[in-house]
């Protein structure tokens, strides 16, 4: 599995999963049906939100096994903590859909407190691309990284693509740009737990 680089931003990186596009097609189907409504953060942001990793549906179990090898692929090449240890961490997912119902998402931010709450801050942050109409594109819709919160242009601006997977640690600054349009996102929180092994 080899990430996509953004050379202004060393430790963010994507996955283009769209080669396994017949086995995660259900899964995103799955998110943006009238279903994945109860996975949203909505207006009242965590309340009663439901976390779609812990579903025990098929169609999950296979994004999680494809989902789990990017991150910990990510953790031992890239992460400026984890790399180099080459380990096979247990991932512990908290994930959300946003949808062009939700508003979080397209304000500058970074998961950390006092943007997350602390109990909740993961180690790595991600976002996959269930489906975004063609009307996104880069002055629609893009995903802007900065260098801080006070900076006054972003570092990069990057198009999604459906069945591309973000991975970065959780102080990078970021937002989507305001859109219209059709465009979700399944953001996810992973805390890293001790490693099941070592690899040789």
């Amino acid at each position: 599995m080899t990430p996509n680089r953004f050379p202004e931003m060393p430790h963010v990186v994507w996955y283009d999963l769209s080669d396994y596009a017949p086995i995660l097609s259900p899964f995103c189907e799955y998110l943006v049906s009238p279903t994945g409504v109860k996975y949203t953060l909505g207006d009242d942001n965590e309340k009663e939100k439901l976390n779609v990793w812990r579903e025990d549906r098929p169609e999950v179990k296979l994004m999680a096994a494809i989902f789990d090898t990017a991150v910990i692929h990510f953790l031992n090449n890239i992460h400026p903590r984890f790399k180099g240890q080459n380990r096979d961490y247990a991932l512990e997912k908290d994930g959300w859909v946003t949808s062009i119902k939700t508003k979080q998402h397209v304000v500058r931010h970074v998961h950390i407190p006092p943007y997350i709450r602390e109990e909740d801050m993961g180690d790595v942050i991600t976002v996959f691309y269930p489906y975004l109409d063609e009307s996104i594109g880069p002055d629609n819709g893009p995903l802007e990284f900065y260098e801080s919160k006070e900076a006054p242009e972003p570092v990069v601006v990057w198009t999604p693509k459906q069945y591309a997977l973000v991975v970065m640690p959780p102080e990078i600054w970021h937002r989507a740009r305001p859109f219209t349009g059709k465009r979700y996102s399944l953001a996810t929180d992973v805390k890293v737990s001790s490693p099941l092994s070592y690899s040789s």
